[in-house]
């Protein structure tokens, strides 16, 4: 983190002798993430409103900025359980990226925070389009994984065991496919008994 923070202070002083709005608030947005990673989050979120009024100053230069902010805003209030502002920031900064693999992950979280607010629709909409069309292997696989958990809250079984085929956890992380063993073993305890269930959630215990 003192290296992180010294490096883009670095980047700071340097862009704004370049005059280059761009850097200078993607450097501001990394010391920002920093202080996320630490776990100040009110703190954070109101640094990202900040800087967000202070990037329409640059637009439409400063777009690709204004996309990145947004889309760090709307984590941190996923995280807070600000579920509706949250999937504004999401829908937004899809609308502004023009980066294909930056678009397929906002539209995974977009639709993994509608999830979360118990919009099934909305969330099962988004996360389907990004299995069909996602380019990025990671953002692909969490989308199957979240419509993994709904496919169980939903009593769909077919739709359980297409998406768990469709799953492939080469292409994920280590939290992320703790996560999917952990909604499949809660399928397998629905779709398929207790004694089953057990032992799939000894398996993710042990893993």
């Amino acid at each position: 983190y003192v290296e992180a923070t010294e490096a883009y202070t670095i980047a700071i002083n340097t862009a704004k002798q370049a005059q280059d709005h761009n850097v200078r608030l993607f450097a501001e947005l990394g010391l920002i993430n920093i202080l996320r990673d630490r776990g100040n989050l009110p703190g954070v979120e109101k640094a990202l409103d900040a800087l967000l009024a202070e990037v329409t100053q640059y637009l439409p230069d400063a777009l690709p900025a204004q996309v990145k902010i947004l889309h760090s805003r709307g984590s941190i209030r996923q995280v807070r359980g600000q579920y509706t502002e949250a999937i504004n920031d999401f829908f937004t900064a899809y609308e502004g990226s023009k980066d294909p693999q930056e678009r397929d992950l906002i539209l995974t979280e977009l639709g993994v925070c509608a999830s979360d607010a118990g919009f099934r629709t909305i969330a099962k909409d988004a996360l389907s389009i990004s299995v069909m069309t996602a380019i990025n292997p990671l953002a692909r696989q969490t989308a199957i994984v979240n419509l993994i958990e709904i496919a169980t809250l939903d009593g769909n079984q077919l739709e359980f065991e297409r998406q768990r085929r469709e799953f492939q956890p080469r292409f994920g992380n280590p939290t992320l496919n703790a996560f999917a063993e952990l909604f499949i073993a809660r399928g397998i305890e629905r779709f398929e008994g207790r004694e089953e269930a057990r032992i799939a959630y000894r398996d993710v215990a042990e893993s």
